[in-house]
């Protein structure tokens, strides 16, 4: 395909015949990633079940890939024990989301309840 063609505007007919083709990519790409999911569940159901080595395999993949093994302080300092990674973590995320300040009340509580009371005895 030359440089020009690149550049040119598609016809309607080009437009309508790319619209089905990305249709068509994004159909079997669905279909694919189905048949893997199947394809791997059918093979967990196979093996797993029956090879307790392979159970153990995955399961360990599992924990290594998530288990956080340490977390750094701010000040450099790296901890282990779970109770002081928990109280980092808990601290970066209390830090990353802000907390607010309770300001004061706009509305006067007492004269909006007395009126929906007003409003209820009628």
């Amino acid at each position: 395909m030359g440089i020009l063609e690149e550049f040119r505007d598609l016809t309607l007919m080009e437009w309508n015949f790319k619209s089905i083709l990305e249709n068509r990519l994004i159909s079997l790409l669905r279909q694919q990633k189905i048949y893997w999911k199947q394809r791997s569940t059918m093979r967990w159901v196979t093996k797993g079940d029956a090879s307790t080595n392979f159970f153990h395999a995955n399961a360990t993949i599992r924990h290594r890939k998530n288990f956080i093994t340490s977390l750094e302080e701010s000040t450099g300092v790296s901890h282990t024990e779970h109770n002081v990674k928990a109280s980092i973590l808990l601290d970066a995320y209390k830090e990353m989301l802000g907390q607010t300040e309770f300001g004061a009340m706009l509305q006067d509580l007492d004269l909006l309840l007395s009126q929906s009371m007003d409003f209820v005895g009628s």
